[in-house]
């Protein structure tokens, strides 16, 4: 076990970094040790410390666990979208998560509810081309009509990724040359 992954050893607010510090590090046993942490924990504020923590993780198998978190059902409804939005939000993992998203979208939509579902539309808003617009909006315009608030939601997602893909071309090179 790592020992040091707990607030009386770490300090509620240095929680979040030293698990992220010992996921980079430590991979699997950090990963593990965390998961027991979060359930183990009944206050939010550390629930919301550990799970921030672990569905940020840049390794892809401990990504998938990530994800599978969502699903779990000792997580908190407000807790579930997390672990997708962790991993949609970074270059590294956004792929897989969005297939793992295609792949569990029925089985989350039945755990959040009929309002959960324009936060796994907004979840997508990361990507950054007009190609993964058009999957975005091939995968989401058929349900979002299902979803109360769904087809503005998917308006303004598909709106974010392509104003990305804009800025991208337009000013790409003189960001990557920095």
């Amino acid at each position: 076990p790592v020992y040091f992954l707990t607030p009386d050893v770490v300090g509620v607010e240095l929680l979040e970094l030293t698990l992220t510090a010992a996921l980079r590090s430590l991979g699997a046993p950090a990963f593990e040790q965390g998961v027991a942490q979060l359930f183990e924990a009944t206050d939010g504020v550390l629930r919301s410390r550990y799970l921030t923590a672990l569905s940020y993780v840049r390794d892809p198998e401990l990504g998938q666990r990530a994800l599978a978190l969502a699903l779990d059902p000792r997580l908190r409804t407000n807790e579930r979208l997390l672990p997708l939005f962790g991993q949609l939000g970074q270059l590294e993992t956004r792929d897989a998560g969005v297939l793992w998203l295609r792949a569990n979208y029925d089985a989350l939509q039945a755990q959040l509810g009929a309002h959960g579902g324009n936060d796994v539309i907004a979840a997508v808003a990361s990507f950054c081309s007009e190609d993964k617009a058009k999957e975005v909006e091939a995968f989401f315009a058929p349900k979002s009509p299902h979803i109360p608030g769904g087809p503005r939601e998917l308006l303004m997602t598909l709106e974010t990724i392509r104003s990305c893909a804009a800025l991208s071309a337009a000013y790409g090179e003189q960001v990557r040359a920095l």
